[in-house]
């Protein structure tokens, strides 16, 4: 092919030769990716090959002093990349750099697996000291809505609500709080000074449920809503 008789002819010295380009001998030669040697300052910006216009992604220099030499510079001609460093070094840096960052993907998706697999352990081993747990890691409300929470959970989270001071909005809508739920956030209220806001729909607090609520609202002075639809309120409880 052309490109491998262009090659053959810069594996011999190039001595003698002319450049294609001005003419004249060649000065600080440099081989091209298609075999073909060009002046360095003769070498077209986009570097296409004058003698055959093909388009060299890679470059290298060769020396006329010395054939050996200007072989040694085509071989690296032919393994170069465009900055110069050797293509098969390139290769070498950029599969590590994938690899490293295939393994730290691989890290951060088991971490937060296992985080995932232990928080799932905790909630069906230890739903109480889950709940807490999340509400702790809470700064200024607390939202539990649909977890299927029960009395058990209720009465612990109302435990520690009674003494937090920097809750201020409550959401335990659609989950099974009954009465004794009920009751104990009530009497949290009596002692909690910064929740505004509760969100107690959806429950099962029926009308004793609502009465607590009602008798604790007295005692505190900064809840501004509680929201109490479709928990089997009856006239009784609506007084």
């Amino acid at each position: 092919s052309k490109q491998m008789e262009g090659a053959g002819e810069s594996h011999s010295s190039l001595v003698g030769h002319k450049c294609p380009v001005c003419d004249n001998g060649l000065k600080l030669p440099v081989v091209l990716q298609c075999g073909h040697s060009v002046c360095k300052e003769c070498l077209p910006s986009e570097h296409l090959c004058p003698t055959c216009g093909q388009h060299s992604e890679s470059i290298g220099t060769a020396t006329t002093a010395d054939p050996a030499d200007t072989e040694s510079s085509f071989v690296a001609a032919m393994t170069a990349s465009p900055t110069g460093e050797p293509v098969s070094h390139q290769v070498d840096e950029e599969e590590e750099a994938r690899r490293k960052a295939a393994e730290e993907e691989a890290v951060q998706r088991q971490a937060a697996e296992a985080a995932a697999a232990a928080e799932e352990e905790l909630k069906r081993t230890d739903p109480v000291g889950y709940i807490l747990a999340r509400a702790r890691s809470c700064t200024d409300s607390v939202r539990f809505d649909g977890y299927d929470l029960t009395d058990q959970c209720a009465v612990a989270l109302a435990g520690w609500l009674a003494t937090n001071e920097t809750i201020t909005v409550l959401d335990l809508s659609k989950n099974r709080i009954g009465v004794e739920g009920a009751r104990a956030f009530a009497a949290a209220l009596a002692q909690n000074h910064t929740i505004t806001m509760i969100y107690f729909e959806k429950n099962q607090i029926g009308d004793e449920g609502a009465r607590a609520f009602a008798a604790a609202l007295p005692q505190n002075s900064t809840l501004t809503d509680l929201y109490l639809d479709e928990n089997q309120i009856g006239d009784e409880g609506a007084r």
